[in-house]
């Protein structure tokens, strides 16, 4: 009987270690980063307001503080459970009638940022009040800091939006650009990533080149809906994925990844500014770094 328990206990630890080395290894092919690593950010560099904060089981009580911010984050250290391996932790904020839920990585560790800025939009609690805090798959420590953003308002002020890759302005900063004293410059043509339209272009090189030529288009006329006119916006033509390589020999000229194309002006002639930068056709750190 005895020995049938040891097999029985030798079975379970193997399919456990087992579990566990498949469950690490598609941890890392989801993220392609370490999920037990602190987030680390020096917002005190950012004129930020930090509050000392005592969390609860079930959540805190609304420190006092000076003016209505605009965006509020928690400095939380959090340890997710072993089913959140393979089901994404979460936490709940409960404030009165709102409730909001906000994800984590699974097998989340460390510090991370927990948002409440949505407690700001719909009405600060008052000095004492208990805002509660329901994790699932996920717990967190009791020493945590109130980090408190107030925003420049940015009306009278000139813009400059720098994006390494098309859509990301777009989509991060369209609403602070728009209709603004702003300018846009994109860096790269975004001509790299997924076989996307393979089935519309089948060799590869003409499936990259058109992909590089779609996006620049796109960093360059989505502002139009914002107000900015085409002057005011740039895309640079570099190659998508090639930046660090560039940084790291700077006078080395790289092509694109897909296309083999060296000439940055391919993808920087779609551009309807006369702000285009007069230097060579070649991708370097040097021609890069010029612009400065």
């Amino acid at each position: 009987m005895k020995k049938h328990l040891l097999k029985l206990f030798i079975i379970i630890v193997f399919i456990l270690t087992a579990a566990s080395i498949i469950i690490r290894k598609d941890l890392r092919n989801m993220y392609n980063y370490n999920t037990s690593a602190d987030y680390e950010y020096n917002f005190k560099e950012n004129s930020a307001e930090i509050i000392k904060l005592n969390l609860e089981n079930d959540g805190f009580l609304f420190p006092l503080i000076q003016s209505a911010p605009d965006t509020l984050f928690i400095k939380i250290r959090v340890n997710s459970s072993l089913a959140a391996q393979i089901l994404e932790p979460y936490i709940q904020i409960f404030y009165k009638e709102t409730k909001q839920k906000q994800y984590f990585e699974r097998g989340a560790r460390g510090i991370r940022y927990l948002n409440i800025s949505h407690l700001s939009a719909s009405g600060l609690p008052k000095t004492g009040e208990k805002v509660f805090l329901k994790g699932r798959h996920i717990k967190w420590q009791k020493e945590a800091e109130l980090v408190i953003f107030k925003n420049e308002n940015p009306d009278k002020k000139r813009i400059l939006i720098i994006a390494a890759h098309p859509d990301d302005a777009e989509i991060a900063a369209f609403g602070l650009y728009s209709h603004r004293d702003s300018y846009i410059v994109t860096i790269t043509a975004g001509d790299s990533g997924d076989f996307q339209y393979g089935d519309i272009y089948p060799d590869e090189k003409l499936h990259y080149f058109e992909k590089g030529k779609m996006r620049v288009w796109d960093s360059i006329t989505v502002p139009f809906f914002g107000g900015i006119t085409p002057d005011r916006v740039l895309n640079l033509g570099y190659f998508d994925g090639t930046l660090k390589k560039m940084h790291d020999h700077p006078s080395m000229a790289v092509s694109s990844i897909h296309t083999q194309i060296k000439d940055i002006n391919v993808f920087r002639s779609y551009n309807l500014s006369n702000l285009v930068p007069k230097n060579s056709g070649e991708a370097t750190w040097l021609n890069l770094w010029s612009m400065i």
